[in-house]
């Protein structure tokens, strides 16, 4: 499909093309187009179906980006973008809760309520399933349609049930912009290990990680587990602050362009002085990854879980026409010492799995001594402190 929508759409791709060339010049060329305006041309005159302009433009540079192999190039309608800024933001339009698919109940479970949302003040609480949306029964949907149904814009009004033990409660909520909590932090039992998790990396997480760190190491805390697993990456300038923070001097990432050229970002003098251990598994990834090589390049952190998943590109962001735009890969980085992991992922000193019967459990749902990994994390410190 991606390949006839790539060759039929030589019309429309016209506008994408010459402002691609108004931008990078003339030397942009697809054989100069000589076989898209022969197909063109022969679906123009003699395809018995319409033609869609707007859906094969979009169509077309999807296929462009899925015949660049660029694994990570996405096009992004204006909506789209507007999404993604948000994010990067650590802003998002909702009722202000995390969810995951209880598969016993088919329905979404609330596992987190975020300080100051809407959820918050409504009086929704960890652990409640979300039996209707809108007024359709949550069973007969699908994670996706599930969370499709509980999305929408700012202002605009959620209505849903949910199952609380043997209550059913209704809730009316109005979206508006909530604040992600990405780095949320604990105590552990022990009463000197404080855990915290680190979600994604988007611009509030800096003041959140140092946050959670100010506030354990109140209650107590002498050494720290960072969770990144399952965290997706995101944000560049955040993980370098958060980086700085930790490291000594010296660099903290080593970025590659495409004709050579290395720039390297540095960390000043200051570090962070405590006992690490950096919790990774198979969906830590970019600016995760970054996160746990360069502290255990710096011997600074013991890792603990299992290989990371092995993203080690960067993307950008080009603005298109009429609020849309690009993402493409245009730079490969490196952590302060050691080798690019892109395709091979950051490997842990300690190799552990989660044990069987928690190991499709989330892990928002275990409790610290349910956890297999977390429990390997705290056991693998020194006890000399």
């Amino acid at each position: 499909m991606l390949i006839s929508a790539l060759i039929a759409v030589l019309t429309t791709f016209g506008v994408t093309y010459n402002f691609v060339r108004r931008q990078l010049g003339d030397e942009v060329s697809i054989n100069d187009m000589e076989m898209l305006k022969a197909v063109d041309n022969a679906y123009r005159n003699y395809y018995f179906g319409e033609l869609d302009d707007e859906i094969l433009e979009e169509a077309l540079i999807q296929g462009y980006i899925y015949g660049s192999g660029d694994r990570y190039g996405e096009y992004m309608d204006a909506e789209r973008v507007e999404e993604f800024t948000a994010d990067n933001n650590g802003e998002n339009v909702g009722v202000g809760i995390s969810v995951v698919y209880n598969d016993e109940y088919r329905m979404l479970e609330v596992v987190n309520v975020l300080p100051d949302s809407p959820a918050e003040e409504a009086g929704i609480a960890v652990g409640d399933l979300i039996s209707t949306i809108g007024g359709n029964d949550a069973t007969d949907m699908s994670y996706s349609e599930s969370i499709s149904a509980m999305a929408g814009k700012e202002g605009t009004e959620a209505v849903f049930s949910v199952k609380r033990g043997d209550e059913m409660l209704d809730f009316s909520i109005i979206r508006r912009k909530v604040t992600q909590q990405n780095a949320q932090g604990h105590m552990y039992s022990d009463g000197i290990t404080g855990i915290i998790r680190l979600e994604e990396f988007d611009a509030n997480t800096p003041s959140q990680f140092k946050s959670e760190i100010a506030r354990l190491q109140e209650e107590g805390a002498a050494r720290f587990v960072f969770d990144v697993r399952n965290n997706p990456g995101g944000d560049l300038e955040s993980v370098v602050e958060i980086l700085d923070f930790l490291l000594p001097e010296g660099p903290i990432i080593r970025i590659f362009s495409g004709e050579g050229l290395e720039s390297v970002r540095e960390s000043d003098a200051e570090c962070f002085d405590a006992p690490v251990v950096v919790l990774i598994n198979e969906n830590s990834a970019s600016a995760a990854e970054l996160f746990a090589s360069a502290l255990k390049d710096y011997e600074l952190a013991t890792l603990v879980g299992k290989t990371s998943y092995g993203k080690g590109s960067m993307q950008t962001i080009l603005p298109l026409i009429n609020g849309s735009a690009l993402r493409i890969t245009y730079r490969m980085y490196s952590p302060p010492f050691s080798d690019n992991y892109d395709g091979v992922g950051v490997e842990p000193h300690i190799d552990v799995d989660m044990a069987d019967d928690v190991k499709d459990i989330s892990l928002y749902k275990l409790t610290d001594s349910e956890d297999t990994q977390l429990t390997v994390a705290v056991q693998s410190f020194e006890n000399d402190i």
